[in-house]
């Protein structure tokens, strides 16, 4: 005969058993959201209390202190990277388009200037603006370029004190910048290429550890040092660690041409992965706004379950998002609009001071937004070919 103590173990591992389960289906889900009526969005950046977005040729900002939108600034012809220093103190905005034959970035000095300075260099050949804005600490920021086309384009690096820019290395068009949260690296990802080429560069310029990864790249999250780095692809999102000057495939986040991130970010405590996860199929597990276990890669749960298309080997558009500093916000580009998150308890951190938002998001709220990619897909039809490139079938037939 068992005893009342037994019985109650026996409960509480049941309890534990069905609680744990919950978690790993990913139906437990804590975080909250607002959602910031921002069309058009291609990047964020979080500067201390404030969220900056591009959209256009407008740069929002919203307050997370007092919870307000403040009138968008006009600024350039096609705002793209937006990007913080770690103080907070510059804030940097990439244009597409040229002026006069010259490329343009926007920084902003918060501490002095209430219009940006305007940062204008020749465009090289076949340069068409500037695409994605890094900084590697407070004194120097990197900047990458677009192409008119299918080129190479320099990677700059500016220096606001002395208002001058060097030309650090050759890289492909549109390649994107992302800088380890300890600011002693920056991750880049060489678009447009076939081979894939994913670094991890220092702070003179030098690159450290590379890998080909033979698919076409478009994002990349480096850890805190830059030791490991997430690269998504179509072929699921590689793991990539250094060992020595290489970047060593480790493990894989998603199934080729089936589901993976399309966009991610580690924690500053390197202890979680955040993605932004397409489906093919709809699927509540599989689709969303993910968070995985960084040392292992096993998932979490779903922060939310939003219906993200494929890309296309694209990025800055539905599936961008951004981790703040101190891992209390992410925000996330949606196909209509930006939604801000409060994680401070998915990722363990202590609560903001103010509470910016409210709702929960629910496979269930996603239901219209599923019938319109569907109408969307029908009334526009199109087949993804073995590369993760998007193909109009009136192109594929050659009509």
């Amino acid at each position: 005969m068992r005893s009342a103590s037994h019985t109650r173990q026996i409960r509480l591992r049941k309890l534990l058993f069905v609680v744990a389960t919950i978690v790993s289906s990913g139906c437990a889900l804590a975080a909250t959201y607002r959602d910031l009526p921002i069309t058009g969005a291609r990047d964020h950046a979080f500067a201390g209390n404030l969220l900056y977005v591009t959209s256009g040729t407008q740069l929002h900002r919203f307050d997370l202190s007092s919870c307000t939108q403040s009138p968008p600034r006009t600024l350039g012809q096609n705002l793209l990277g937006v990007d913080a220093s770690p103080s907070g103190r510059y804030l940097a905005v990439a244009n597409l388009g040229l002026v006069q034959g010259n490329v343009q970035v926007f920084v902003y000095d918060q501490l002095g200037e209430r219009t940006p300075r305007t940062v204008t260099y020749p465009a090289a050949f076949g340069e068409s603006g500037s695409y994605m804005v890094s900084w590697e600490n407070d004194a120097s920021l990197l900047i990458s370029g677009t192409y008119g086309g299918s080129g190479w384009t320099a990677l700059r690096r500016y220096l606001p004190a002395t208002n001058t820019l060097t030309e650090v290395r050759s890289v492909r068009q549109s390649t994107m910048l992302a800088a380890s949260f300890n600011q002693q690296v920056t991750a880049l990802a060489e678009s447009n290429i076939s081979s894939g080429p994913v670094h991890v560069m220092d702070a003179g310029g030098n690159v450290t550890a590379s890998n080909n990864t033979s698919w076409f790249m478009f994002e990349v999250a480096p850890n805190s040092d830059g030791r490991r780095v997430v690269a998504p692809s179509y072929a699921g999102a590689f793991v990539l660690e250094r060992q020595g000057n290489a970047l060593v495939q480790t493990g894989l986040i998603g199934v080729y041409a089936n589901y993976g991130p399309v966009a991610a970010a580690f924690s500053p405590d390197d202890r979680y992965v955040v993605t932004a996860n397409y489906a093919h199929q709809a699927n509540p597990v599989q689709q969303g706004v993910i968070l995985y276990d960084a040392a292992t890669l096993n998932r979490i749960t779903s922060i939310d379950p939003y219906p993200f298309s494929w890309t296309g080997n694209g990025a800055l558009g539905a599936g961008r998002l951004t981790l703040s500093r101190d891992a209390k916000w992410l925000a996330v580009t949606l196909n209509d609009r930006v939604r801000l998150y409060d994680v401070h308890t998915e990722l363990g951190v202590p609560a903001p001071v103010n509470s910016c938002t409210g709702a929960v998001p629910k496979y269930e709220d996603y239901a219209a937004e599923r019938a319109l990619i569907e109408r969307v897909n029908r009334e526009v039809p199109h087949t993804v070919d073995a590369h993760g490139w998007i193909v109009p079938l009136s192109a594929e037939s050659g009509k």
